[in-house]
């Protein structure tokens, strides 16, 4: 046991890696101070000025797992673990090779970033239709469905640590909080910058003040395949 402790002693862990406040007080603690203690809006637009270095027009792509805390509740932290973990392998493989970055993930939800919206819409649609292979072959685990959110325009984004800002908070909340199985909530903003050949359905939900479309890559095939077995 001893030797185990030691060993584990040994694994480097950076803190900057994981709390945006930690980041700026090793990279910029002049911002910190400042804008912890601005007293006026007027402060805050000083600041913004001085900081345009952060501002950068990127797609961001929020994903989260539909039903996953009944899948939990029902088959155990290992099994619900289980269900990330292949996710997340899929979902790092797939931004790679359409040019994105996973940024980060809490739970069974992933922040995820691209520089031309094209890339974002075909990761997408490869990963709705690779998640649905893997279901289909693997009828014996919990089906993994997902659920997203899509947006595109100016954010703060802090070296490759975190990003903030309305469009954050767009994709967010369009695949976290509005978004259905297999659903991907498009806002207006990410189809101005590329053509889609796909049907798109205007929602009736506006979030940040934009129009949200809803697209639908992959219908499963099966109906056990969209439904995780009800709490005993």
């Amino acid at each position: 046991m001893a030797g185990q402790c030691s060993k584990r002693d040994t694994i480097q862990f950076d803190f900057f890696d994981v709390v945006l406040t930690s980041w700026l007080k090793h990279s910029n603690p002049g911002l910190l101070s400042e804008l912890l203690n601005a007293e006026a809006h007027q402060d805050i637009d000083f600041i913004a000025e001085r900081n345009v270095s952060y501002v950068e027009e990127l797609c961001v792509v929020f994903l989260d797992l539909s039903g996953f805390g009944q899948a939990a509740a029902a088959h155990g932290d290992f099994g619900a673990l289980r269900l990330v973990l292949v996710a997340e392998t899929m979902i790092d493989e797939l931004s790679i090779k359409h040019g994105g970055e996973l940024l980060k993930s809490i739970g069974d939800s992933w922040l995820l970033i691209f520089e031309q919206a094209k890339n974002a819409f075909s990761f997408m649609e490869s990963l709705y239709s690779g998640l649905n292979e893997l279901n289909q072959n693997n009828q014996d685990h919990l089906s993994i469905i997902p659920c997203g959110g899509l947006a595109y325009g100016p954010l703060l984004k802090f070296g490759k640590k975190d990003i903030f800002g309305k469009t954050v908070n767009t994709a967010a909340v369009a695949g976290e909080d509005a978004a259905g199985p297999w659903e991907i909530l498009i806002a207006e903003s990410a189809l101005d910058y590329i053509e889609l050949d796909v049907d798109l359905n205007l929602t009736d939900l506006a979030i940040g003040g934009e129009k949200i479309y809803c697209w639908t890559p992959v219908v499963p095939e099966t109906m056990n395949l969209v439904q995780f077995p009800k709490v005993a």
